[in-house]
């Protein structure tokens, strides 16, 4: 995925998405915890 479109993603996931989703986001794209999924 190109910078540009997985920046305009990442602003629109941070600006519009549940809780849930984006812990999902963060964990798949970002390399987020897996206890922060777990418990939201």
């Amino acid at each position: 995925m190109e910078n540009v479109v997985f920046e305009k993603v990442r602003a629109f996931m941070y600006r519009n998405a549940r809780p849930l989703d984006l812990a999902c986001f963060q964990y798949h794209f970002e390399k987020g915890s897996k206890e922060k999924k777990l418990f939201l």
